[in-house]
């Protein structure tokens, strides 16, 4: 899930994808309290950048989403389809987790 088609550098790939995977699960402590809380109130400026970071999310899955469609044969055929699902994958948990925390 960690290997990339960027430039056939193992350390380069591998830290990238580390923060595109941390970067997804970055609001899951948030979700988490907000969830347990039995008054959930949310501070007006957390919430903005839960905001702007869903409008990112969705930005990057999109792009990644359509991207992965338009290399789908090539990729399998290159034996990195466990890109192709770690990383939209890490998009539909950046935007799940956004989105529960906006709504």
């Amino acid at each position: 899930l960690t290997q990339s088609t960027g430039h056939e550098d193992y350390f380069a790939d591998w830290s990238w994808m580390f923060s595109v995977w941390l970067d997804s699960f970055a609001l899951a402590p948030q979700v988490r309290l907000l969830c347990l809380n039995a008054s959930p109130h949310v501070d007006e400026g957390m919430l903005h950048f839960a905001g702007v970071t869903l409008a990112a999310s969705l930005a990057f899955s999109t792009f990644w989403l359509r991207t992965a469609r338009d290399h789908y044969e090539r990729w399998m055929a290159d034996g990195y389809h466990y890109f192709a699902y770690g990383i939209t994958g890490a998009g539909a948990i950046r935007v799940l987790l956004c989105s529960t925390y906006v709504y």
